[in-house]
């Protein structure tokens, strides 16, 4: 009676997986930096199983991945998170009346300052080769090299115990 509970137990998380392993795509996250002189900073990026939907469904800025074939596998357009001026420093009649100073004590070299972040969700794509970041004026502002992050059959190969496990069942199915 007690090995046929241990049996069925077995056979239950081992249904279980296998249907989490094919259910659930892999997502990339990047976080994205916008600076004063308007480039544009990785932040990090990283290989989820979360679910989530689009992050905009329009915005000036353009995401492209690009296959190792030069082919686009997805695009998408998004904007940074704008935070707006206090009320205070405008008039009556919507005009800025108050400027703040970028910087206290001259320097020698500008520095440039961050302004806006973006965390985006895209789809992982397997024979994806980069990640092409363009501004509102379509120039090319970052590209980032998916084989710096994913190695080998993916990225999720150096991910948790839980999609290890789940990339061991689902190969049986």
């Amino acid at each position: 009676m007690i090995k046929t509970r241990i049996i069925l137990c077995l056979l239950f998380v081992f249904f279980a997986v296998s249907v989490l392993a094919k259910g659930s795509l892999p997502v990339y996250i990047v976080s994205l930096t916008l600076h004063d002189d308007s480039s544009i900073i990785l932040d990090k990026i990283y290989l989820s199983n979360v679910f989530k939907e689009r992050d905009f469904l329009d915005g000036p800025f353009i995401l492209r991945v690009v296959s190792i074939d030069g082919n686009t596998l997805y695009i998408d357009r998004f904007d940074f998170e704008g935070i707006a001026p206090p009320r205070e420093w405008f008039d009556e009649n919507g005009k800025q009346i108050v400027f703040p100073k970028k910087l206290t004590k001259p320097t020698k070299e500008l520095v440039s300052q961050p302004i806006s972040k973006v965390i985006l969700t895209l789809p992982y794509f397997k024979e994806g080769k980069e990640i092409q970041i363009y501004n509102p004026n379509g120039e090319n502002a970052l590209n980032i090299d998916l084989s710096l992050y994913c190695k080998g059959e993916g990225c999720l190969r150096k991910g948790s115990l839980f999609n290890r496990v789940v990339r061991w069942f689902g190969n049986f199915f």
